[in-house]
């Protein structure tokens, strides 16, 4: 009788479970950022290029994204001391999606410069916390939906702080664009414009921005959702 009584326990459990693991939506894209950085207070502008991937999980009404990237710079931002930097970009989203074409939730993002021996350059890491909201809708085209994410950071810090007066303060970024997940297959396009904006304490007008194209070919297992 015991046997039967966890055996009817473990069903309870375990049926449930099962049906939400069915519900799992797993997705990977891999991601090509070409961004444009200009400084305000310093000379000159740099291109940077980014590639890594992006890995989504949603069940029910929850995602959580995690996405990593791999660039170069030509100089590190607000460094006096020239020479090339490799940049690396870990960002964590974790949103709920009360409608279809509307996501809620907050961004938590890292960005760690690596030192450079050659100019005597230090490492340097920024690191930002903050609420994101995405918006989406169809354009008439199986498959096809415009969308818009938007995440204001308020909550940021950089070590070491670089310039005199530039500890990091505050930053947000805009993304609109274009995604198209394939009809007869789990395959998707993106294609989007990003603008990055960063901005310094202690610093009258000083900051720095970022923006340009951002490519996305990805994968998808389970049925496709449409916001951000």
């Amino acid at each position: 009788m015991r046997r039967l009584c966890w055996l009817v326990l473990c069903v309870a459990i375990i049926e449930p479970l099962h049906a939400q693991a069915r519900k799992l939506q797993i997705s990977g894209e891999g991601l090509a950022f070409l961004l444009q950085e200009d400084t305000r207070g310093t000379a000159g502008s740099h291109t940077e290029v980014l590639a890594g991937a992006e890995a989504r999980l949603r069940l029910g009404p929850a995602s959580l994204s995690i996405r990593g990237l791999l660039g170069s710079t030509d100089r590190l931002p607000l460094a006096a001391v020239a020479g090339n930097k490799n940049t690396r970009v870990t960002a964590v989203s974790l949103r709920l999606h009360p409608a279809s074409w509307l996501s809620i939730g907050a961004e938590a993002q890292a960005m760690k410069f690596d030192a450079e021996p050659q100019t005597g350059s230090p490492e340097a890491v920024w690191r930002l916390v903050g609420p994101a909201v995405g918006l989406s809708g169809g354009l008439g085209v199986d498959g096809l939906s415009g969308r818009l994410a938007y995440a204001y950071f308020p909550s940021a810090s950089s070590a070491p702080a670089g310039a005199p007066g530039a500890t990091l303060d505050r930053g947000s970024y805009m993304e609109v664009g274009l995604h198209y997940d394939a009809t007869r297959g789990p395959f998707s396009v993106r294609l989007a414009y990003r603008g990055e904006t960063y901005e310094f304490k202690e610093s009258s007008g000083l900051g720095t921005g970022r923006s340009g194209l951002i490519v996305g070919v990805g994968l998808k297992l389970g049925r496709p959702t449409a916001s951000m």
